[in-house]
């Protein structure tokens, strides 16, 4: 029995959940990617055995996953194949969702006898330009772009993938795949679906390396920085207004002076010191004097209403 309504599923259902489309090839060819074992270490078969779920919808969910993660997409959309059977498959894989239960509710894609793929794809205007094959030796078909091959022998799983090379570049491929068989071991060790760490930890220190930033930054109070500068370019101009020109030096030591005698009316760390300061000059040299004598700043526009 099917558990969702046809017509919920698949009315607005979008295709664009496939990787970014990468590749500068301009014309079409299929490339054969390297076989890729993905689950030799782990026994998907006896987990799936253990659990009384089909290791199609294992797999699935697990592909679904990887590809609404690798485009940021609200679900993924793609084609499988079983048993010469061609299902449309919708996945939204909700972060707050049970790993078990979504890989039941991919179950249902499988066992349901209702709607062809053909009738399906044609009422809803749907492509199917990426396709799980879990027979193994299925043909590529006008339209398709990306052909994932399930290859099992005893209790190893791998991957033949064929690619258009003028949709995608071996790049996407590789970390698609790489995402994949992370994912598939994270389902076999994880509760919910936002759980599940997409990355391995050799791809989260690459990460890391490429946006290795890290320079050490010698901290300042902010009204230093005018007293660095006051020292470094003394005679260069720090402001320009309209009643005046000053430079680095002068600036500094208006607001040395103005920071002093602020200090003797009381003026400390943590004092709000409000000024009305007109626009000029003297505007900059109350807001550093005010900084100097280590309180904040309080601009106060006289044509505020009084209750400000």
């Amino acid at each position: 029995m099917k558990e969702y309504n046809i017509d919920e599923l698949y009315t607005g259902c979008s295709e664009e959940t496939i990787p970014v489309k990468d590749s500068n090839t301009v014309e079409s060819s299929f490339v054969k990617y390297d076989d890729h074992y993905f689950a030799e270490d782990c026994n998907v078969k006896s987990f799936c055995k253990d659990k009384n779920i089909k290791m199609q919808a294992f797999l699935t969910t697990a592909f679904a996953l990887a590809l609404k993660s690798y485009t940021a997409s609200e679900g993924a959309f793609f084609t499988c194949i079983s048993n010469g059977k061609k299902v449309a498959v919708w996945l939204i894989c909700d972060a707050k969702k049970s790993i078990l239960s979504e890989i039941k509710h991919c179950e249902s894609f499988f066992e349901s006898d209702e709607d062809s793929y053909e009738d399906i794809a044609k009422k809803y205007n749907l492509k199917g330009t990426i396709c799980l094959d879990f027979d193994g030796n299925s043909s590529i078909t006008p339209g398709t772009q990306l052909m994932l091959r399930v290859i099992t022998k005893d209790d190893n799983i791998s991957l033949e993938c064929e690619y258009d090379s003028a949709a995608f570049s071996e790049y996407t491929i590789d970390g698609l795949i790489r995402m994949l068989g992370n994912i598939t071991h994270e389902f076999m060790n994880k509760e919910r679906l936002g759980d599940v760490c997409l990355t391995t930890k050799a791809d989260e220190e690459k990460i890391k390396n490429l946006h290795d930033s890290d320079f050490p930054v010698k901290e300042r109070p902010a009204y230093r920085l005018l007293q660095d500068a006051a020292h470094k370019n003394p005679d260069r101009k720090a402001l320009v207004a309209k009643d005046r020109t000053l430079s680095y030096k002068e600036l500094n030591e208006e607001a040395n002076a103005l920071g002093f005698i602020l200090r003797s009316k009381g003026a400390k760390a943590e004092s709000i010191v409000a000024v009305m300061p007109d626009r000029d000059s003297y505007a900059y040299v109350m807001r550093q004097g005010v900084l100097k004598s280590g309180g904040a700043f309080l601009p106060i526009d006289s044509e505020y209403p009084e209750d400000r």
